[in-house]
């Protein structure tokens, strides 16, 4: 710190602050300001649209629900498929079982 205003290239002038006893080095911007950031704001259409992927998610979705639907109308309809069959399978069942009953009692004695 050799002198009270110094001059560094990469970060502009630099001033002293004195604070109670102790000197503070600052670092300013250059005189004139930074130079402007170059940026291009017209990027290139890369991709699909906004609509494009929203339709599309739309499309695969309710897919997706249709699929359900079916799947749980099948399901409903093969349980009460299975609820018939026991219904109608009980009296043969019934039957066996009495015939099974009255031989055992008759014959087991």
């Amino acid at each position: 710190m050799s002198s009270a205003v110094g001059n560094d290239s990469r970060l502009g002038p630099s001033r002293e602050l004195r604070q109670g006893k102790a000197a503070i080095r600052q670092d300013g911007p250059p005189k004139g300001g930074y130079p402007k950031v170059t940026y291009k704001g017209n990027f290139p259409v890369r991709g699909p649209g906004a609509t494009a992927i929203l339709a599309t998610t739309g499309a695969v979705m309710a897919w997706g629900f249709y699929k359900v639907v079916v799947g749980n109308k099948q399901r409903r309809a093969d349980k009460e498929e299975k609820k018939l069959a026991r219904r109608n399978i009980v009296p043969v069942l019934q039957a066996e079982e009495d015939a099974s009953l009255i031989d055992a009692f008759f014959h087991g004695m």
